[in-house]
């Protein structure tokens, strides 16, 4: 468990899978865990980051947690891997309108070298200042288990994805200075509720966009 306060952040549960810097509310986390789904649960107020690296699929939950990160992601997967991301009470994301220089691939509040799956009941909302509010170089996927609330607000897109964004339920509201939902391959949405105010488009793809269901 990581509780962020102010400028610092405390990491309960470590053990000898789990490789841990936290320096000034910046925690990264190297896992060496296989065969298990390990859960990261999150919450607090404070300012700092989670760079997330290793080699299996892994949960992110967000449990009332507010963090604000001014020079890069709020929540950084660089594990490629799937993550599933659970949201649970009232959770607020936000960056900075610049980042320090990284040779990591960094484009987005919450971003995701591999599949993001998000599920859970809670309210999420991201202020996107650089770039994106969530973004993943794979997919997005917000399955039959969100039904909560995401708001998302970015000076690019709201959600961004190279490989698939899959909309099944929640309620999303993106505010966004580029597109609202962008995506390089299919975006398909078969429920939920989605309000999009964009400067650009509302929904773009390079291949198609399938809308199904009530």
């Amino acid at each position: 468990r990581v509780v962020w306060n102010g400028a610092a952040a405390t990491v309960t549960g470590e053990n000898d899978s789990l490789s841990i810097s936290n320096s000034n509310g910046y925690v990264a986390i190297n896992s060496s865990v296989t065969g298990t789904q390990i859960v990261y649960l999150l919450s607090g107020n404070g300012t700092g980051q989670l760079t997330v690296y290793g080699s299996y699929r892994h949960n992110i939950t967000l449990d009332g947690l507010t963090l604000a990160c001014s020079d890069g992601p709020a929540i950084n997967n660089q594990c490629h891997k799937k993550c599933y991301v659970v949201i649970n009470g009232t959770n607020v994301l936000t960056d900075g309108s610049s980042y320090a220089s990284s040779t990591e691939d960094r484009k987005a509040v919450l971003f995701s070298e591999e599949q993001i799956i998000v599920s859970g009941a809670g309210s999420l909302t991201v202020q996107g200042n650089y770039k994106h509010a969530i973004a993943s170089d794979d997919y997005i996927h917000l399955t039959d288990g969100l039904t909560g609330t995401l708001n998302l607000t970015a000076t690019s897109d709201g959600l961004h994805a190279n490989d698939g964004i899959y909309i099944n339920s929640g309620t999303t509201t993106i505010k966004a200075g580029n597109d609202g939902v962008q995506c390089d391959s299919i975006i398909a949405i078969s429920g939920g509720a989605l309000d999009i105010t964009a400067t650009d488009k509302g929904i773009v793809d390079s291949l198609g966009i399938t809308i199904s269901g009530d």
